[in-house]
C-alpha cells in the first residue's frame, strides 16, 4: 500500500509511521508536489494540506485518514462523489486532549453555577 503524507508540516511524522507499517510504503511531500504523488496513493494523509475536488479527482486513492478532529480542509463531498472514505481520529493522546477536558468540565461547571 502507498500512503502519502500530504505535506512536511511534522517532519518526525514519516519516521514514526513507517516501522509500525513495514509492508506498506510510507512517502512524505512537500505541498507543492501533491498534485502529482496523488496519483499512485492509496491512503492521504492530508496534514495541514487542502485536499479540494482537483485533487480528489485525480487520485486512486481508497482511503482520507486525517490526523486529528477537523476535517474542515478536506472536500467530503467530492470524496463521496469519489466514493473514497474519509476518517479522522481523535484521540486522548494528542496535545490537546487534556486541556480540551478541562475546559469541557470548568464549563459544565460553569452552567451547574449558573455564572
Amino acid at each position: 500500500m502507498h500512503i502519502l503524507l500530504c505535506g512536511l508540516t511534522f517532519p518526525p511524522s514519516r519516521d514514526i509511521l513507517a516501522p509500525l507499517l513495514p509492508d506498506d510504503e510510507v512517502v512524505a511531500v512537500d505541498e507543492r508536489d501533491v498534485p502529482s504523488a496523488v496519483r499512485r496513493a492509496d491512503v492521504l494523509i492530508p496534514m495541514m494540506t487542502r485536499l479540494d475536488a482537483a485533487l480528489i479527482g485525480s487520485t486512486s486513492a481508497r482511503l482520507i485518514q486525517q490526523w486529528g478532529a477537523g476535517l474542515e480542509g478536506v472536500d467530503t463531498e467530492a470524496a463521496t462523489a469519489n466514493e473514497i472514505y474519509v476518517c479522522n481520529v481523535p484521540s486522548d493522546v494528542t496535545p490537546n486532549a487534556e486541556s480540551t477536558a478541562e475546559h469541557a468540565l470548568l464549563l459544565i461547571l460553569g452552567c451547574a453555577r449558573r455564572l
